[in-house]
């Protein structure tokens, strides 16, 4: 499993096949871990995420925006 970095963007593959970028903002007390979707700019924690994902890769926003 990829252990996410803060401040990185990684494609993310939700349970319905469809896939997101979300930013890895780090973790809080408590050990939440928070993102934040690079589309929406919604701000959330592991807690609040409904539905099955899994990390697939490091986003390489780099090469994308060339």
């Amino acid at each position: 499993m990829i252990q996410p970095q803060p401040n990185l963007v990684y494609a993310i593959r939700l349970c319905s096949g469809e896939c997101r970028h979300w930013k890895y903002l780090g973790q809080s007390g408590g050990d939440r871990r928070w993102w934040q979707d690079v589309s929406t700019e919604a701000v959330f924690n592991e807690d609040r995420i409904m539905y099955a994902w899994e990390v697939i890769a490091i986003f390489d926003q780099e090469n994308f925006m060339n």
